[in-house]
């Protein structure tokens, strides 16, 4: 809704992991063991080597359950290759990529900072 701040390359998750995945009915959240929280109401990709593996979105939910093997891997780096995408590099060439996807309503969020987008 708001575009995909640049500021977000510097969130401080590189040697993180993702420790916790959490399901709504039209929400995933992802919790790494950082503390910080990315909630996405939006579309979400997992990829492996620039290949899509796994797709989430409030109609569908996951489309695999690819998504798992995002657990216990070092994130390496944090992304903006655009003012629609957000990327989460993980090591082993896997990527969470959380879209801006909706111009009226807000696709995530990220805590702590109380950042919408």
């Amino acid at each position: 809704m708001y575009g995909v701040p640049q500021n977000l390359e510097s969130l401080p998750l590189a040697g993180t992991s993702l420790s916790q995945l959490s399901l709504g009915p039209h929400i995933v959240h992802f919790i790494f063991d950082s503390g910080h929280q990315i909630t996405a109401e939006g579309k979400v990709e997992v990829m492996q080597d620039d290949a899509v593996v796994a797709v989430w979105d409030q109609s569908n939910g996951w489309s695999s359950i690819a998504y798992q093997s995002l657990f216990r891997i070092p994130v390496s780096r944090c992304l903006v290759p655009n003012s629609k995408l957000f990327v989460i590099a993980f090591k082993g060439g896997l990527a969470l990529h959380i879209h801006d996807s909706s111009e009226q309503f807000e696709s995530f969020s990220v805590h702590p900072g109380d950042i919408y987008v």
